[in-house]
């Protein structure tokens, strides 16, 4: 019965030593602290902007290492603090606190380069807390926001000059006019462009194929002024064929034996024009008469 009752009492002492060590943890990670971004609603192309890290915690703090990510293409971070560093879309943000510190603010500069829809987000959080230098959950969160065209700057996304060689367009180049085609021989494999912005600043992109295939090929030109707007050139580069090259070969023999058959016909209507309508030549032939009234000389022989 003693035995009984003494492991009976262990297992109520195992039980409750359990309970205690899981409300423990429970309290540990009950611990939890916020970490959200701030950004401005309208953000306008080639326009520096803010953006705030907000950290706010219900326990102390010891120090925090975190990752951001940004769009490296849509943006450029403005290094303009020092807690804050790295570029080509990944920054790491450090900072140790003093005592009692349980909130704290960073701003980080960015430039938005082009127009579209961008990312700036919390991708690793290490929250250490003050009392016990454990680790704070942080639960990691994204903002995403548009970036417009900014009217402030140049607009202007046309071509003043488009020229394409060897070769012309089969049409004169107008700035407002978007689509073009030209025609090469078999020989061309290779083309060069010219294209001027109407605006100094402007970005120009081409996208053409590196060599030249027969048929149809494309060439696209894009202009991007300073505050977003978008032009773009289409070329449609036309390169002969062995096919055109045999069919513009037949056609000109086909041509020429036309030309030759034409001249032909011509000669045998003249000729025969000259035989029945020319001039008559008529020979009349005369026959001596003798007179017999006029005495013929006999010619004697002198014996």
């Amino acid at each position: 019965m003693k035995k009984k009752l003494a492991v009976l009492l262990s297992l109520i002492l195992i039980i409750g030593l359990s309970a205690i060590g899981v409300t423990s943890r429970e309290k540990a990670y009950a611990k939890e602290a916020q970490m959200y971004l701030e950004i401005a609603e309208t953000v306008k192309k080639e326009n520096e902007f803010t953006v705030k890290v907000i950290l706010n915690s219900d326990v102390e703090l010891y120090s925090i290492d975190a990752y951001l990510s940004y769009n490296a293409e849509l943006l450029e971070f403005v290094p303009d603090n020092e807690k804050v560093t790295g570029a080509a879309g990944v920054l790491e943000l450090r900072d140790t606190y003093k005592e009692e510190t349980k909130n704290a603010v960073y701003e980080l500069t960015f430039k938005a380069l082009e127009t579209g829809e961008a990312e700036i987000a919390l991708t690793e959080v290490f929250l250490i807390n003050y009392a016990d230098l454990d680790y704070i959950e942080v639960v990691p969160s994204a903002k995403h926001f548009e970036i417009g065209i900014n009217k402030k700057v140049a607009a202007d996304a046309r071509l003043s000059e488009l020229i394409l060689a060897p070769g012309e367009l089969t049409e004169s180049f107008l700035p407002d006019k978007l689509e073009y085609e030209m025609h090469v021989g078999m020989d061309v494999e290779m083309i060069g462009v010219s294209a001027v912005p109407m605006e100094e600043g402007s970005i120009v992109e081409l996208d053409m194929p590196e060599k030249l295939l027969p048929g149809e090929n494309l060439v696209v030109v894009t202009v991007t002024a300073l505050s977003g707007n978008v032009n773009t050139y289409m070329i449609k580069v036309y390169r002969e064929e062995q096919d055109d090259i045999l069919e513009d070969t037949v056609t000109e023999d086909t041509e020429a034996d036309t030309i030759s058959d034409t001249k032909d016909q011509t000669s045998t209507e003249a000729a025969t024009e000259i035989t029945t309508e020319g001039p008559t030549t008529e020979i009349d032939k005369t026959t001596e008469t003798v007179n017999p009234e006029i005495p013929v000389e006999e010619n004697s022989t002198e014996e």
